[in-house]
C-alpha cells in the first residue's frame, strides 16, 4: 500500500489561546488574513492538526522578488461562530522577525520571569456562561459626562497576583472568566485548616483602559486592532455617585469576589460602572 503526504510550508501560522479552559482555541474561528488596505485579498486560514492557523496562500501576496521576501503589514481578523469571543483583529509585519508562528514559541526570557501563554489571549463575550469552577465577573462600562457606553474599553482585574483581562463590546457589557485563587486555610490553626467554601474571598482591583481615539479599526474590518486596545490610557472609576462629579476619582476600583457568586460591579446607585 502506498501512502502520500502532502507537505506545505507557509510564512504565516496563528496560535490563538482561551485562558478560562486554560487550552488552545482549535475551533469555532473564523480567521482571515490581507494585506494592509487590501482587504480584497483576504486568504482564510486552516487549522493544523497542531492548532496552528496557517495561511498557506500568503506567499502569493508576499512575492515582490526579494529572498526572503520584503517585511510587509498584514491584518489578520479573529471571529467566533459560537461567540464565545470578543472579536478582534490583529496587526503583523510579515515574514516575522522570529520566524513563522505567533506568538513566539521560544520567547526572550524576561526577569523577573513571566508566564507566557501559548497563544494570543481571546476575551471572553458578555453572554459567555461561566462554570463552577470559575469566578465570573460582570459590569457595564459608561463614560460619566457623556453617559454613553465605553465601547472598546479594557478592564482588568487583579486578584491573587494575577490579571485578568476583558473587552467591552458595543454596549460597554464586559465579562471576565477566571479560575478562583487558591483557598485560604484558617491562621494559627494545628494543622492547618481551610475555610469552607461558602466563606472564601478575595480582594480584587480593577482598572480600565479607554481611549477610543488610538484604538485602531483597520480598513475591511468592523473589529478593533487588540494592541491598540492594550495600549490605552488609564482612565478614572468612579466607586460612588456624586454631584457634582470629583475633579480626580479613584483610578482603581477595589472590591471584594465571594466564592459562588458571580461579581457585578457598579457605581453606587448605579446599574453600571461609570468612567472618567
Amino acid at each position: 500500500m502506498i501512502f502520500e503526504r502532502n507537505t506545505h510550508t507557509t510564512w504565516l501560522g496563528v496560535r490563538l489561546y482561551d485562558p478560562v479552559t486554560e487550552r488552545i482555541v482549535r475551533n469555532g474561528l473564523s480567521v482571515t488574513a490581507w494585506r494592509d488596505q487590501r482587504p480584497q485579498r483576504r486568504i482564510a486560514a486552516i487549522t493544523t492538526p497542531s492548532g496552528v492557523y496557517a495561511f498557506h496562500h500568503l506567499a502569493r501576496q508576499l512575492d515582490n522578488g526579494a529572498s526572503p521576501p520584503d517585511t510587509l503589514p498584514f491584518v489578520i481578523e479573529i471571529e467566533d461562530h459560537q461567540r464565545r469571543f470578543i472579536p478582534i483583529t490583529l496587526d503583523l509585519n510579515v515574514p516575522l522577525a522570529h520566524g513563522r508562528l505567533f506568538p513566539d514559541p521560544n520567547p526572550t526570557p524576561t526577569s523577573p520571569p513571566t508566564d507566557q501563554p501559548p497563544g494570543l489571549l481571546l476575551a471572553s463575550a458578555p453572554n459567555r456562561a461561566a462554570t463552577a469552577a470559575h469566578a465570573a465577573l460582570h459590569t457595564q462600562l459608561i463614560v460619566a459626562n457623556t453617559d454613553t457606553p465605553a465601547e472598546h474599553a479594557v478592564l482588568i482585574a487583579t486578584i491573587g497576583g494575577r490579571e485578568h483581562f476583558g473587552i467591552a463590546d458595543e454596549n460597554g457589557s464586559v465579562t471576565l472568566i477566571f479560575p478562583y485563587p487558591p483557598f485560604q486555610t484558617t491562621l494559627g490553626a494545628s494543622p492547618p485548616s481551610g475555610l469552607a467554601p461558602s466563606d472564601q474571598s478575595w480582594a480584587v482591583t480593577l482598572t480600565v483602559r479607554y481611549q477610543p481615539a488610538s484604538v485602531r479599526v483597520p480598513l475591511g474590518s468592523d473589529y478593533p486592532e487588540i494592541g491598540t486596545l492594550l495600549d490605552q490610557a488609564q482612565r478614572p472609576i468612579w466607586q460612588t455617585q456624586t454631584a457634582p462629579l470629583p475633579a480626580s476619582p479613584p483610578a482603581d476600583f477595589t472590591t471584594t469576589l465571594h466564592w459562588g457568586e458571580p461579581l457585578i460591579v457598579h457605581t453606587d446607585n448605579l446599574p453600571t460602572l461609570w468612567i472618567g
